[in-house]
């Protein structure tokens, strides 16, 4: 018999696992107007084709009540290289994406997944995500609109850093 404790754990590997094929871990910085000169927020993405699949990432999220919204996209244009010439074709269809932005939110993701992501790149960027949202919430407790710190940045600015490459996904290229 599977306990809750054993599906629990199992969601958060797949979830990890999902993650490392098809998610994004994101600090998305905004410069605006004021004192602090730029907004900053965590986001972290689960993307398929597969709505189902999207509905079950969002099912394992609210079971450990993390809050996520589920959007819609246009895929992008699959490009092709013939002769030296990239050809655009048509979209990939609709994109969903499972979406959790903010800092108590992405928290909570980051201590779920931890230990359980296997892609370098990608436990680079839950560390540099989570040293960041530590920051933020020990250094200003409720107040997130002060600005931000030039440690900060630097943390933003290594987060950019790590980004990882795109990967030609089409079966069809050589």
């Amino acid at each position: 018999m599977i306990t809750m404790d054993e599906t629990q754990a199992n969601d958060s590997f797949w979830l990890a696992g999902f993650l490392d094929g098809d998610g994004s871990i994101n600090l998305d910085k905004r410069k605006i107007n004021g004192p602090s000169k730029y907004w900053i927020t965590p986001r972290i993405r689960f993307i398929n084709m597969d709505y189902m699949l999207c509905l079950e990432v969002k099912k394992i999220l609210d079971k450990n009540n993390i809050g996520n919204f589920i959007q819609t996209c246009k895929g992008r244009p699959i490009v092709e290289i013939v002769n030296d010439k990239k050809i655009r074709r048509k979209s990939t269809g609709l994109v969903f994406q499972v979406t959790v932005s903010g800092y108590k939110r992405c928290m909570k993701l980051v201590e779920l997944l931890r230990y359980k992501i296997k892609a370098p790149d990608k436990i680079r960027r839950l560390q540099l995500m989570e040293n960041y949202i530590i920051s933020r919430i020990n250094n200003y407790k409720k107040k997130y609109r002060h600005p931000v710190t030039e440690d900060e940045l630097a943390i933003v600015e290594e987060f950019k850093r790590t980004k990882p490459q795109r990967l030609n996904t089409n079966p069809f290229m050589k």
